[in-house]
């Protein structure tokens, strides 16, 4: 199985005195990408995040969000969250079936059962407790090496969760058949916070979903990312269109009409830093999307 590459920062040690106890994996203001790559040979990548809360069985829990869309676009429910106040987190299917997948408060040798809903009860080891240094976000954050009585190991870090994924907790201390799960990228209020150093990117899909209704790119933005200005370019006239411009939650942050106009100037001080997504309507019929990275 492929080793994370991080850079490790203490081995054999309890933790850094820099290192930040149970970081709330539980927040709505984080969204994850994780990479599932199965058999025969296909790729395909899966945002999650936490929004919404509801009450089951008196106790408060986030909705859970899955997503698709390279552009989060379209979300669909994919159960339910919470954590407790020492870090453990539980997480319900929307049949609400499941239970504890993560305990950060351990100590090596500690053994536990984790509960995931898309596997099966796990009698799970602390092999290894230290620390690393996650980039970009450049914060030392624990880091957990758990096995299942198996011989492979899977990983935890605090604040971010499995390196199989988000809501994928020992999928890599007892794998499953069909498919190989790696998280990819984390980001916290828009700005990426985690890259996984294995890959290059935060998103593919060997899966075709055409995004495009003019099958030709309509809308481009350059430089990016944004760091002072940059210009949005349309490669053909609209005359009653406007273009959207929403944070990676979906809220709309900037509007701007568009009238046979074939270039508009962006100014950084209008944005946080963070990604956002720019889409072009024609009336009420969608044109075309892109990423844009401010800086």
């Amino acid at each position: 199985m492929k080793k994370l590459t991080l850079i490790l920062v203490l081995t054999g040690f309890f933790l850094s005195a820099n290192a930040q106890d149970n970081i709330d994996i539980v927040d709505e203001g984080k969204m994850w990408s994780y990479l599932l790559q199965g058999y025969p040979p296909f790729q395909r990548t899966y945002y999650h995040k936490f929004l919404d809360d509801t009450i089951i069985d008196q106790l408060t829990y986030l909705k859970v969000w899955q997503s698709l869309d390279e552009y989060y676009q379209v979300w669909d429910h994919h159960g339910y969250i919470r954590s407790e106040e020492n870090g453990d987190v539980y997480y319900l299917d929307k049949f609400f079936n499941g239970g504890l997948i993560y305990r950060f408060d351990v100590q090596v040798g500690d053994n536990f059962t984790i509960n995931n809903p898309y596997s099966w009860e796990k009698s799970i080891t602390v092999l290894s407790v230290d620390s690393v240094l996650v980039l970009p976000m450049e914060q030392y954050r624990k880091r957990i090496t758990i096995g299942a009585g198996l011989p492979y190991e899977e990983i935890w870090i605090e604040g971010l969760g499995s390196m199989a994924g988000i809501l994928n907790s020992g999928f890599h201390a007892e794998p499953l058949t069909g498919g190989l799960q790696d998280i990819l990228c984390q980001w916290q209020d828009g700005t990426e916070v985690f890259s996984n150093p294995d890959f290059t990117f935060c998103f593919k899909t060997t899966v075709s979903t055409p995004e495009n209704q003019e099958n030709n790119t309509v809308l481009t933005i350059f430089p990016i990312p944004l760091t002072e200005s940059s210009v949005i370019k349309l490669s053909k006239k609209i005359t009653d269109g406007r273009i959207v411009i929403t944070d990676i939650f979906g809220k709309t942050v900037k509007e701007i009409a568009v009238s046979n106009t074939e270039a508009i100037s962006i100014q950084r001080n209008s944005f946080s830093p963070g990604v956002y997504i720019v889409s072009l309507y024609d009336g009420v019929r969608f044109v075309d999307r892109v990423k844009m990275i401010v800086k």
